[in-house]
């Protein structure tokens, strides 16, 4: 009983999305975490801080068990089965690695993530239509950067950098406001907060 979005197109030959009820789906994964203690494992850490790296890594099998479609064929009907077609917008891969460092009340950590393709309808549509709204949205990576520092007064400092390398990437595909079209992601982006803690 999922509901999902199916490509259909209109007489004109012009494309559009349906949303339904398209049948049964199975998904299977698993999550994962590590993070070692470089410093405390070197025997150093009382010396240079604490530097620790850090993996988390998610896998997702995501596919339609039952989805069956009834279409019109050189004006016959003909009725096809997607099983197995992936589910939208299902990433099978997620990755977040990076390095962290605390010393003194200063923390800075750097991130690196990944995130895999994914498809925008039922149909796993590969190429992009031409108003932008089916299609594969591709895979990207982002690289971010944040430091913290917290002084014994209770003043807290903290800031970063996201999608360090500026990155142009986009994340998903709109039929309705502000689309239709894809939804580009944040170019390079700043930001610092000032805090006090109240003892």
């Amino acid at each position: 009983n999922r509901i999902g979005t199916i490509k259909q197109q209109r007489v004109d030959g012009s494309f559009y999305n349906f949303k339904t009820n398209v049948g049964g789906s199975t998904s299977i994964g698993l999550e994962a975490f590590a993070e070692y203690n470089v410093t405390k494992f070197a025997g150093i850490e009382k010396r240079i801080g604490k530097i620790s790296l850090f993996a988390s890594y998610a896998y997702n099998s995501a596919r339609y068990s039952n989805f069956k479609i009834v279409s019109v064929v050189n004006n016959a009907l003909s009725e096809t089965n997607y099983k197995d077609k992936k589910v939208e917008y299902a990433p099978e891969n997620i990755l977040r690695a990076g390095l962290s460092h605390e010393w003194r009340g200063l923390t800075t950590t750097l991130q690196y993530s990944f995130t895999d393709k994914v498809y925008t309808d039922a149909n796993n549509t590969e190429d992009p239509s031409v108003n932008g709204q089916n299609g594969l949205v591709p895979s990207y990576s982002v690289t971010d950067l944040a430091f913290g520092y917290r002084h014994k007064t209770g003043i807290q400092l903290k800031g970063g950098i996201n999608n360090l390398s500026d990155a142009r990437y986009f994340t998903r595909r709109a039929g309705g406001y502000p689309g239709p079209g894809v939804l580009p992601a944040d170019g390079r982006t700043f930001y610092i907060t000032l805090g006090y803690i109240l003892k």
